[in-house]
């Protein structure tokens, strides 16, 4: 392997993890690193980096390819200046993070990975690996891939992540504190994307996990505290649970998209308590299955959910009658007794489940979904869209909120695919568990991807909203190769035609809008119609400017009233 052109650095090393366990000098680097102990005084300014090699400022180091090889350049909390090159990129940011050090809880030392990469076909035998940082760290991949090669056979060891945890004896502890990791996109094929174990303070901001949809889990968090979730959280594939975290306490989640889990959950929550979680999107979690898009078990007590939305799934929310390792429930939470006790969802609109859209079993008590809309489950033959047993378990089915609305006030809202109040696409019989996706994922587009129905005539899409009386404008952000012609429906109402001209492909987007003047008060039900065999555009959004708009359940009595146009 080369190495970088030399250029007064204190540290250039040159390594192959694959073959050396140590850095490996060579003489020129030797003699400059002489050369700069003797001539540079103390204090002075960093020396050069190599050529195109951005330095940090401050403690903290850079991950940027140089052809077929990986570089990282930083500085240590003394101010050394420290460069090295490695052949793939889970290397380079370990060994960014190891020399770069430990930071502070007030200036945690930044890691910036400024490239996309690979791990590499690390085989190991025994333990598990992946990236590791050290605490008061933050890692920052700028949204570029890395991509997990996994070799293993019978027993894969290789993470996207492996933070807390050395040995696969469950007694090697190794906690770390205070760990950022940002903009992190992940792919390949990883046992598990993010496994973190006895660590607190762990935030992860803007997370996209894409997996096989037959191997891999998303993220687990085990034993840990002063967890946050928060901004654009994306977990699709995978065999196993896609967000599990068990054994936690203070964790607050953010909006969480979770899709096509094969074997597990969307999110699972087990074992902890004082927990907050924004809104669940779940889609084809296990369908044809047990699971669940949003599952409580074996004792998870005191989380808050504001919403739960599930589409083609095995469940849409479950509160398990397992009570694995309830025992070792923290005392701190208040409850040493069986089961899952006072978690709360406050909305829930849940389609097309295999089993019972809501699943509650004793000896869990007090566990409450206060608002839902709940319809068509696939192949439940229990006689109903629940099945609720336990001491104090409620469902309010078909119970909406009250609509508080500003009708002075000029809002506007926008629905995605996968978010309340996207009601849904049609027919039927296109949205079978195992019938073709229905929700594209698209990293182009706002929200999740985009909702598509058959090229088919009378293909339909339907968005909820509530809003006062007056003029309303409607746009939606569509894409077609060819011209495709609908009609719009309030409540049942037939209002008037709307037209998707072509935009040359399936990949160019443009917006088809219409004004309405004279719109109901509160709740509606706004539908497209495909009337030529055209069928209808692939929708990314539809946008809505009107008196006090806002995204809305589903009013079953509302949505065929024929009450779309004030009179």
């Amino acid at each position: 392997m080369g190495h970088l052109p030399f250029r007064n650095l204190r540290k250039t090393v040159s390594v192959d993890m694959n073959t050396a366990s140590f850095p490996r000098l060579n003489t020129l680097a030797i003699l400059g690193i002489f050369w700069c102990c003797l001539v540079s005084p103390v204090g002075s300014s960093p020396p050069e980096t190599s050529e195109g090699v951005p330095l940090p400022e401050e403690q903290g180091a850079n991950v940027v390819r140089i052809e077929d090889h990986y570089v990282c350049v930083g500085r240590d909390a003394s101010g050394e200046v420290f460069e090295e090159q490695h052949p793939n990129l889970l290397d380079a940011i370990n060994r960014a993070c190891t020399l770069a050090g430990e930071g502070t809880e007030e200036r945690p030392a930044q890691i910036e990975i400024l490239t996309s990469g690979d791990s590499g076909a690390h085989i190991r035998k025994g333990g598990r690996f992946g990236i590791t940082p050290l605490s008061h760290q933050t890692l920052d991949f700028h949204s570029h891939l890395y991509t997990v090669i996994n070799s293993g056979t019978k027993s894969p060891n290789l993470y996207g992540f492996y933070i807390g945890r050395v040995s696969d004896d469950k007694t090697g502890k190794d906690p770390r504190s205070h760990i950022t990791i940002k903009n992190l996109r992940i792919t390949g094929n990883p046992r598990t994307a993010v496994l973190s174990y006895y660590s607190d303070h762990i935030t992860i901001e803007n997370l996209d996990i894409e997996l096989p949809l037959d191997e891999s889990s998303g993220l687990n968090i085990r034993h840990g505290k002063n967890i946050t979730l928060k901004g654009d959280l994306y977990v699709k594939g995978g065999k196993g649970q896609q967000m599990d975290i068990v054994h936690c306490s203070q964790v607050t989640i953010g909006d969480v998209t979770v899709t096509h889990s094969k074997e597990g959950c969307g999110v699972l929550l087990s074992n902890n308590y004082d927990v907050t979680v924004g809104n669940v999107f779940g889609y084809k979690n296990e369908p044809g299955g047990s699971y669940a898009t949003l599952r409580f078990a074996n004792g998870n007590v005191d989380t808050e959910v504001a919403g739960a939305y599930s589409r083609n799934s095995g469940k849409g929310i479950m509160v398990s009658s397992g009570e694995a390792g309830w025992k070792n429930r923290d005392p701190e939470s208040g409850w040493q007794t069986p089961g899952n006790h006072n978690n709360v969802v406050h909305k829930a609109d849940i389609l097309r489940s295999w089993g019972p859209n809501v699943f509650m079993n004793e000896p869990s008590s007090n566990n409450e979904v206060t608002y839902s809309v709940l319809r068509d489950t696939t192949n439940w033959q229990g006689g109903g869209v629940t099945m609720i047993k336990g001491e104090g378990n409620l469902v309010n089915e078909d119970v909406l909120p009250d609509v508080v609305i500003d009708p002075s006030r000029e809002e506007t809202v926008r629905i995605n695919e996968l978010r309340f109040g996207f009601n849904d696409c049609s027919p039927y019989e296109y949205c079978a568990i195992d019938g073709p996706d229905k929700y594209v994922r698209d990293r182009s587009c706002d929200g999740y991807g985009y909702a598509q129905v058959p090229r088919a005539k009378g293909s339909e899409m339907s968005w909820c909203l509530n809003g006062g009386e007056g003029s309303h404008q409607l746009a939606w952000r569509y894409a077609s190769k060819s011209d495709c012609a609908a009609q719009l429906y309030i409540n049942g109402e037939l209002v008037r035609d709307v037209s998707f001209p072509g935009t040359g492909s399936e990949t160019e987007w443009a917006t088809a809008s219409v004004s309405l003047g004279a719109v109901v008060s509160e709740r509606k039900l706004v539908k497209i119609v495909a009337t030529t065999d055209q069928g209808l555009p692939f929708i990314d959004f539809l946008e809505v400017t009107g008196p006090g708009v806002q995204a809305s359940l589903l009013d079953k009595e509302r949505s065929e009233s024929k009450t779309g146009l004030a009179r």
